[in-house]
């Protein structure tokens, strides 16, 4: 065959391509066709209309290049018979970190109303199953004890909070209330109620003393909603039966035993795009910048003479000069050589340079005016040091510069999880098996195991009356995207990583959906 009658591919390792030879006939309509993420478009783009466009940019004068986009050389051997090219390419995902399938396809924004709606909430810390009750059910627990049982209904005003609290007494006094319970014990408020200003104290003020009687179900029912008005949520009721513990309640999710309370959950609390629902740390990312050690020093063959500690070099020369007497001092402290290379030095003075001192104290020495003064403190380490700075500045030239320094990596509070504690905490828990998911677990399992769990979950009959139309939408929106062939997937998956097939039929899932 005619050499200048093909295009003839030799050796092609642009992206996912593995060493690929082949030969596509000129002046006629050719298809490349393959599964999802196989090169289709690092063959047709990356490499073949790469180099075309780079040998026509070439063939210019250097006066027309300069107005033009040049591309890099594509990673392969050798092409021969290529014409200039022109590509219509395909439109491309989204860059933006925050942009998952589950968002492109709004699946997503279906399960933060599901989770916030049928979810079951737990403590982050001890796993424990948290409860809220409404007024009615707690009406109904109080008159199943005996008729004429006594007990007073109290609010909790202030929980072990240091001083004497007496412009909180003065206004329970003026608002009406008569009696309060201060550490346990029952004052009246017409008292001269004195405390120790130096002591933690729980104030709870009595809002109604009953008995047990279907008669007073609506003067209970009336203390009882105001009780949690006053206490935020937090009810107690006190049995005058010394043998019957308090009960504490609330209308939030609530653990008894530790106190421990969360508001109740709405949609925006499972949005990493929300203050109510993203990591503190990374703010919803996932990720944040830390120093990287390998960019902090990139050449482990510099002695300290040559200044291996990058960032304490690429700075003004005042600053260097500074950081280079540092550097000796911190060597003279390790009683090491300054004239040996970083990767000869013990592993301990790597650690001191990089993690800092602790509370061990370092002398340092500076010069002022011709004279030389010491000082003995601690050495916060190049890592912390270089964070700091990086966060503290305000200056977009030097964050510029730092930033070069630190790397990505998955944030040391969620884990990558992106959500906070207590939201990673809430569980669609199934009523018959007790399978139970987190909104990151679900989003982060294979579309066809996530849907096989919806599938097959065993709703409680409140669960399908205020979830039926968001369960219907997942589901559909899950069997689309596995008809497609997108089962493998995962909806925690950033769109900026899909291949181009892939965010195609993304694309058609979402307008079919």
């Amino acid at each position: 065959m005619e050499r200048h009658s093909h295009i003839r591919v030799i050796g092609a390792r642009q992206h996912n391509l593995k060493n690929l030879d082949l030969e596509i006939p000129k002046e006629q309509l050719v298809v490349i066709t393959g599964p999802s993420g196989s090169g289709k478009s690092s063959l047709a783009f990356d490499t073949l209309f790469a180099e075309g466009q780079r040998r026509y940019v070439q063939s210019l004068s250097s006066y027309a290049r300069q107005f033009l986009d040049q591309l890099e050389k594509p990673d392969v051997d050798a092409i021969e018979g290529l014409s200039p090219a022109v590509a219509i390419e395909q439109r491309t995902s989204a860059t933006n970190p925050r942009s998952t399938i589950g968002t492109v396809t709004e699946i997503y924004d279906y399960l933060r109303v599901l989770f916030a709606t049928c979810g079951q909430p737990y403590h982050p810390k001890t796993e424990k199953r948290l409860t809220q009750v409404s007024i009615q059910d707690l009406v109904d627990e109080i008159l199943e004890h005996p008729a004429g049982q006594r007990f007073q209904v109290l609010a909790p005003i202030v929980q072990k909070e240091v001083g004497t609290s007496r412009d909180v007494l003065e206004r329970l006094k003026r608002d009406g209330y008569v009696r309060v319970r201060i550490d346990g014990i029952t004052h009246l408020l017409e008292e001269k109620i004195r405390l120790d200003a130096k002591v933690a104290h729980t104030i709870e003020v009595v809002v109604d003393r009953l008995g047990v009687s279907s008669e007073s179900r609506t003067r209970l029912y009336e203390a009882l909603e105001l009780a949690l008005q006053l206490g935020d949520g937090l009810v107690i009721i006190d049995w005058v039966d010394p043998a019957i513990p308090d009960w504490k309640r609330s209308n939030q999710n609530f653990d008894p035993e530790t106190g421990y309370r969360f508001a109740r959950l709405t949609p925006r609390h499972f949005s990493y795009n929300s203050h109510a629902g993203a990591c503190p740390t990374c703010h919803g990312l996932g990720t944040e910048l830390v120093p990287d050690p390998k960019l902090i020093i990139p050449d482990d063959s510099l002695t300290l003479d040559e200044m291996p500690v990058r960032p304490w070099k690429r700075t003004a020369k005042l600053q260097a000069a500074l950081n280079q007497s540092r550097l000796r001092d911190l060597a003279r402290h390790a009683n090491v050589a300054f004239d040996q290379p970083w990767s000869e030095l013990p592993e301990s003075f790597h650690r001191l340079i990089l993690e800092g001192s602790g509370s061990e104290k370092i002398e340092f020495t500076s010069v002022k005016n011709g004279e030389t003064r010491t000082r003995k403190q601690s050495f916060e380490g190049v890592l912390s040091e270089t964070a700091r700075l990086f966060e503290s500045s305000s200056s977009p030239l030097t964050r510029k510069r730092l930033g070069g320094f630190l790397n990505r990596k998955a944030c040391r509070t969620c884990q990558g999880m992106r959500l906070r504690p207590e939201i990673l905490a809430v569980y669609l828990e199934d009523s018959t098996t007790g399978e139970k998911r987190n909104i990151h677990e679900f989003c982060a399992c294979p579309i066809a195991d996530a849907l096989d769990f919806i599938e097959g979950f065993h709703w409680t009959a409140h669960q399908q009356q205020a979830a039926k139309e968001v369960i219907k939408e997942v589901l559909a929106r899950l069997r689309f995207l596995k008809d497609v062939g997108l089962d493998y997937l995962t909806l925690n998956r950033e769109s900026s990583t899909l291949s181009g097939g892939e965010i195609q039929r993304i694309r058609l899932a979402t307008q079919i959906g």
